[in-house]
C-alpha cells in the first residue's frame, strides 16, 4: 500500500510530516495505525498552519518518553560508539511509561540521586545524563519535541582519580597472572603500550604487525577519532606470539563462552569485550586494593615523564589531550625541578640567612695614571655627591631652541 505524501509508518504507527508557518519541518505521531486517519490529521495540520492557528506546543502533550527514546535509538543511539545500550534499560524503566512533559528537573534530579544512593560513581551518573540530553536534543532537531529539561540539570562533579600503580605492585600483578596467558598479555600490552582496554581487546590480527624491524599495532579509530600507530617492544611481541589465538583466530582476544552465553556463535561480537573478572581475581591474588584496569594505561606516562621525556612526545604515544597529562606530571623530575624545588631553594635559602645588618660594599683602591685628576662623581641632579646646597654647583640648562635643533 502506497502511503499519501507526508505520511509514513514506523513500527506499526503512522506519522505525518509537514512544514510550519516558518518553513521548519515538523514530524508528529498519530498514535494509531490507520493511514486514512493520518491523512486527515495531516490535512488538519496544514489548515491550521495556513490559518495561523497551529500551536506546536499542544501536540507534544501526548507524546511519551518511550516514543522519544525509540526514535532516538533507531536514528542515532545505536550508531554511536558509546555504551548507551547498557544504560537504556535503566533509563527506559524509570522514565518510559510517563509522558515527555512529566520528565522535569525534579524527576531527573531524583533519578540521579537514586543512582548515587545505590553506590554508582559520579561519572556513571553523568553518563545517564549524557544519554537523556542526547534524546531530547535529537527530538528538538527532528521536530518531535520542543524543549530539553536536561539542560537545567548540571553534571555531577567527578572525582579525579589520583591512584597510580607502583612498579612493585605491577610486578606482583604480573606474577598473579601466571596460568592465564591472555590476562598476562593484556596486562603487559596495557602497561607497555599505554593502549586503552577497548583498543587492545578489539584488535584483529590483521592490524597487529609482528614481523619486520619495527613491530607495531595499527588502530584505525581511537576514542578521539584519530588513527594512531603504537610501536611494540620485544616483550610485547613475545607475549603476543604466545597467545592461543596466534595463527588460529581472526582476533587477538577472541570471544569466550560464559554462563550467560554458553554458545559463542550467539554472541554479537567475535572478540572479547571485557576482561574485568579475571583482572579483579588477579588483583585479589596479588593483594592489591583500589586498582582499576585503566591504571595500567597511566603507568606508562608516569614512567616516561619521570625519565624526563617531553610532554609532547608522551601525548603522541598515549593519545592524551594535553590537559590529561596533569594527573601524573608531578612525577617528572624536570617538572619538580622547575616548580617545588625552585620554590624550596628560594625560601629555604632566605630562611637560613638570618643576618640583619647590610654588609657594606668593599672599597677598592683607585688606580689611575700619574698626573690625571680624579673624577668627581655626580648625583642624580647633576651636582657632586654629598653637596648640601644647590647653589654650590649650578647645573647648566640647555635652551629649548637648541634642544629642538638637536632633534631636527
Amino acid at each position: 500500500m502506497r502511503l499519501p505524501r507526508g505520511v509514513y509508518e514506523r513500527n506499526g504507527i503512522m506519522y505525518i510530516r509537514f512544514q510550519d508557518g516558518r518553513g521548519n519541518l515538523v514530524r508528529e505521531s498519530t498514535h494509531q495505525s490507520s493511514a486514512k486517519v493520518a491523512e486527515d490529521v495531516l490535512a488538519k495540520r496544514r489548515t491550521e498552519v495556513a490559518e495561523g492557528t497551529f500551536f506546536p506546543a499542544r501536540r507534544f502533550d501526548k507524546i511519551t518518553f518511550s516514543e522519544l527514546l525509540s526514535t532516538w535509538w533507531d536514528e542515532h543511539g545505536q550508531y554511536t560508539r558509546s555504551c548507551f545500550r547498557y544504560l537504556r534499560h535503566r533509563v527506559e524503566g524509570y522514565f518510559g511509561p510517563t509522558r515527555a512533559r512529566d520528565v522535569r528537573v525534579a524527576n531527573i534530579r531524583a533519578f540521579f540521586g537514586d543512582l548515587a544512593n545505590r553506590g554508582y560513581s559520579a561519572a556513571y551518573v553523568n553518563s545517564h545524563r549524557t544519554m537523556l540530553n542526547s534524546i531530547f536534543n535529537h527530538a528538538k532537531k527532528t521536530g518531535s519535541y520542543d524543549t530539553n529539561p536536561v539542560t537545567l540539570v548540571p553534571q555531577l562533579r567527578e572525582r579525579e582519580r589520583t591512584r597510580l600503580l607502583k612498579f612493585e605492585e605491577w610486578q606482583r600483578l604480573l606474577t598473579a597472572c601466571d596460568g592465564d596467558s591472555e590476562l598476562r598479555c593484556f596486562v603487559i600490552l596495557a602497561a607497555l603500550t599505554t593502549m586503552r582496554k577497548s583498543e587492545i581487546l578489539q584488535r584483529p590480527w590483521k592490524e597487529v604487525h609482528l614481523d619486520g624491524a619495527f613491530p607495531y599495532v595499527e588502530i584505525p579509530i581511537t576514542k578521539n577519532n584519530d588513527p594512531k600507530i603504537i610501536p611494540l617492544p620485544a616483550a610485547a611481541v613475545h607475549e603476543l606470539r604466545g597467545l592461543p589465538s596466534f595463527g588460529r583466530s581472526a582476533y587477538v582476544f577472541p570471544a569466550k563462552a560464559t554462563h550467560r552465553y554458553p554458545n559463542v556463535s550467539a554472541l554479537k561480537k567475535a572478540y572479547r569485550w571485557d576482561i574485568r573478572q579475571a583482572f579483579v581475581a588477579a588483583c585479589r591474588k596479588a593483594e592489591l586494593d583500589d586498582v582499576h584496569i585503566h591504571d595500567l594505561r597511566h603507568l606508562g606516562p608516569s614512567i616516561l615523564l619521570a625519565q624526563g621525556v617531553a610532554d609532547s612526545v608522551v601525548a603522541k604515544v598515549t593519545g592524551h589531550r594535553s590537559a590529561a597529562l596533569r594527573r601524573y606530571q608531578h612525577l617528572s623530575d624536570s617538572f619538580r625541578k622547575h616548580t617545588v624545588d625552585l620554590i624550596a631553594t628560594v625560601l629555604m635559602t632566605q630562611a637560613t640567612d638570618t643576618r640583619t645588618d647590610t654588609p657594606s660594599k668593599p672599597v677598592l683602591e683607585e688606580t689611575r695614571p700619574r698626573g690625571c685628576k680624579a673624577k668627581t662623581s655626580k648625583g642624580l641632579n647633576g651636582r657632586p655627591e654629598r653637596t648640601r646646597t644647590v647653589d654650590l654647583y649650578r647645573v647648566k640648562v640647555v635652551p629649548v631652541d637648541n634642544l629642538q635643533k638637536s632633534f631636527l
